[in-house]
């Protein structure tokens, strides 16, 4: 049973007429990684919305995003029924409730409030685990996505801006069909000073760091490299090694059935034995990603468990140096697969209690 037969067969058991989608990542998880946003940030547009009942599926927006959705991504679905609206009438929530009503739809479901009874939590348990299909766009994704930063990361030159070498990046990723939800490019001091370094036309002396989170098909990988011209002072090899240290106690923690929040108290442990433990509070530490950057940030407190063939994301950092790949978790008790290490990079192997982990060195050119 596919994502969409699962969710009719749910809406069916719950006394359900029909359920409405409007969230990009919901949108994307049950129909095939549709791209229902306009340019490259996936963030819910309130253009769209599916409606979804036993014997159809209605296709309800802007008039102009409903022509284009429903030709570029949902092609696919048979008997698509478009419904579209005027631009200047369309309001997700009234919009839709007069569509409803028209309809004689009473009990609906719904993923936005104010829609019917909220199902957004039993929506996102039901986005894991990956199909086969899934994993392997996933997979070539990742590959992909981590070949261009490392590539970008290798043809670094002195003097080069960090917005030239985002620009470099972003002009690899985009004829791809890999669209970019964030690129940091930072140098020197700078990767020491801010966590979210937005490229600025700061020239590179010595250190640079690349990271992005990309996405293809409604699924997101994210990644970090670092790269000295030259030779990495000691105090930098140190911070590198202690965000490697941590990142790999969390990756081969990543199992499925496993706590985040049992996982993030242990990164906060992590922080303590390296001798900072503040540190973690400069940053969030990430957590499962799949259908968004994050699907939700880890925190101490967090009951939620991974599931099996998950994607996640820790990006521990320390003093500016990080570490962040991203990875699947297995099945019962497999380690977790990293989907970023291409092989390609300065690489070595990272020992800790649970295990060893290949983690990526500062790249010195």
């Amino acid at each position: 049973m596919d994502r969409l037969d699962a969710l009719r067969a749910h809406v069916g058991r719950r006394g359900f007429e029909a359920a409405v989608l409007a969230k990009p990542p919901n949108i994307a998880a049950f129909f095939r990684g549709a791209e229902i946003s306009l340019g490259f940030r996936q963030e819910a547009p309130r253009r769209i919305a599916l409606c979804v009942s036993p014997d159809k599926i209605v296709l309800l927006g802007n008039r102009t995003e409903v022509a284009r959705v429903a030709e570029d991504e949902l092609s696919w679905v048979p008997g698509l029924v478009q419904h579209p609206f005027r631009w200047d009438e369309w309001k997700l929530e009234e919009s839709v409730k007069a569509f409803l009503a028209s309809e004689g739809i009473k009990q609906v479901c719904s993923d936005v409030g104010g829609l019917g009874e909220d199902i957004g939590a039993t929506l996102e348990e039901m986005h894991y685990p990956l199909s086969d299909g899934e994993i392997e766009t996933l997979r070539e994704l990742a590959r992909e996505t981590a070949a261009v930063v490392e590539s970008a990361g290798k043809n670094v030159q002195a003097g080069a801006t960090e917005a030239q070498v985002a620009g470099q990046l972003a002009g690899e990723l985009v004829p791809r069909g890999i669209l970019p939800e964030l690129i940091m490019v930072a140098a020197d001091d700078r990767i020491a000073r801010f966590r979210h370094c937005v490229p600025k036309d700061n020239p590179i002396r010595q250190l640079a760091l690349l990271s992005v989170t990309v996405h293809r098909r409604g699924l997101y990988v994210s990644l970090t490299r670092l790269v000295s011209l030259g030779p990495v002072s000691q105090e930098w090899r140190e911070r590198q090694a202690a965000a490697n240290r941590i990142d790999a106690k969390a990756i081969l923690l990543s199992k499925p059935g496993a706590v985040v929040g049992d996982i993030f108290r242990s990164m906060m442990q992590s922080y303590a034995d390296e001798g900072h433990p503040d540190e973690w509070q400069a940053h969030h530490q990430g957590g499962p990603a799949g259908f968004r950057g994050r699907d939700y940030k880890a925190t101490e407190s967090e009951s939620r468990c991974l599931a099996e063939r998950q994607p996640v994301v820790w990006n521990p950092t320390f003093g500016g140096a990080k570490s962040e790949d991203t990875i699947l978790t297995g099945e019962s008790e497999q380690a977790p697969e990293v989907l970023t290490d291409t092989g390609a990079w300065a690489y070595y192997d990272v020992e800790v209690d649970e295990g060893t982990v290949r983690r990526p060195m500062i790249l010195e050119k």
